[in-house]
């Protein structure tokens, strides 16, 4: 690359002993690099977790081109409280071929456990958790997207009046982690005590919001990535931590839809017969 069309990964980690307080991380040109340290160390010191007494932020040149890929379409469920929110969720990975053992185990890591640096890795099936680190997890790292496709979703999150930094961010790391090896889908659960929104991402359907998901001021969270049963969970990882992946095109907004109506949705995918 010519020296004005380098690229940089810039990852901030925050934590407080051994608590996780705040992560973050993307992919900039050279001249953006500045500011987004800037703004990485601001979140750091300010987010609600706490006050963090260690921040790490890497500046890693990129030595390969990153491939590109479209983000997921975006649903959001209207689901009134916590009870319908996590009827729903069981309802959405049953139908993708998720088994109940299975759901049980992801609630239990956001709920029952510190929250990791990454994320769990769990077979879909069998509930086993495939992770070589359960206390740290597994991290989906150098995701960006381009300046072009930013302002495309900026003007889709506007109109839709959703959180533009929060959505974007989740957005495209979803969209990364659905394109890896043997992702079937993800859930997720913010360990921000007061973002109480957090969503479900399903290979072939898309990025589906889920308002209500935990109760205010509990800090609990975390990513479950459901795997295809005996995968080989070392292809997942190589892709996850190690393919540079830059959104550079949108998919479509579908605004704030019925739980049933998404449920539809996926009984009309043949492709979940053949996933697992």
């Amino acid at each position: 690359m010519k020296r004005k069309d380098h690229l940089f990964s810039v990852r901030m980690r925050a934590s407080k002993g051994t608590m996780h307080i705040s992560g973050a991380e993307g992919i900039y040109k050279e001249d953006e690099t500045l500011t987004a340290l800037r703004n990485y160390l601001f979140r750091a010191i300010e987010h609600d977790r706490g006050i963090p007494d260690q921040v790490i932020i890497t500046v890693e040149r990129l030595n390969t081109k990153p491939r590109y890929i479209k983000s997921l379409p975006v649903y959001t469920a209207r689901v009134e409280d916590k009870t319908a929110a996590w009827s729903f969720i069981k309802a959405l990975l049953s139908k993708t071929g998720i088994s109940e053992k299975a759901y049980n185990e992801a609630y239990s890591i956001l709920f029952k456990q510190e929250a990791m640096r990454g994320a769990a890795l769990l077979y879909a099936k069998s509930a086993t958790r495939v992770e070589p680190d359960q206390k740290r997890g597994v991290r989906a790292r150098l995701i960006g997207i381009t300046d072009e496709a930013k302002t495309k979703l900026k003007e889709y999150l506007n109109m839709h009046n959703l959180p533009i930094r929060v959505v974007t961010e989740a957005l495209v790391l979803a969209s990364k982690v659905l394109t890896a090896p043997h992702v079937i889908a993800e859930l997720c659960v913010s360990d921000n005590p007061f973002y109480t929104t957090g969503y479900v991402s399903i290979r072939g359907v898309g990025y589906i919001r889920i308002p209500n998901i935990k109760d205010s001021a509990n800090p609990k969270g975390g990513r479950v990535f459901f795997l295809k049963e005996m995968a080989l969970v070392a292809e997942t990882i190589e892709f996850l931590q190690s393919v540079p992946t830059v959104v550079n095109e949108i998919s479509a907004f579908h605004g704030i839809i019925n739980p049933n109506e998404i449920l539809s949705l996926l009984d009309s995918k043949s492709c979940f017969r053949e996933v697992l």
